[in-house]
């Protein structure tokens, strides 16, 4: 909304919520209300500007989340086939868990688990 309004060269300032000064005991809520109450603290000065980061600031900021929840996701995967081969006593005993021969490696669980391999299959496939 601000790129909009900035960009028809309406100005326009974000405020910070958690900096609004609210008074004690105010638990009625309208927007008439707010916006009042908003108007008045603009006008005494006593409202906290915020930083609006440019699109490509933004833009690193969404590629690092993505970044930090397929990591989360891959993390998650990892425990679940750990605990799913375990279940069924099943160890890895190459010298690098999470390795490419590790994940490579769900046709050999068949014999000791069988109906797991799909599920090892679709674990192992997501990560890879």
């Amino acid at each position: 909304m601000y790129r909009h309004l900035t960009a028809k060269q309406i100005d326009c300032t974000v405020i910070a919520p958690s900096m609004t000064p609210q008074k004690s005991g105010d638990r009625i809520k309208t927007d008439r209300r707010d916006a009042i109450s908003l108007a008045r603290l603009h006008r005494a000065g006593e409202l906290t500007a915020v930083y609006v980061p440019r699109e490509d600031d933004e833009a690193m900021r969404d590629l690092s989340r993505a970044r930090e929840d397929a990591k989360r996701a891959e993390t998650r995967a990892r425990q679940q086939l750990q605990a799913l081969l375990l279940r069924h006593d099943i160890r890895y005993t190459g010298k690098t868990p999470w390795s490419a021969p590790h994940l490579r490696s769900p046709r050999r669980y068949q014999a000791a688990a069988p109906g797991t391999t799909d599920h090892v299959s679709r674990i192992c496939h997501r990560h890879r």
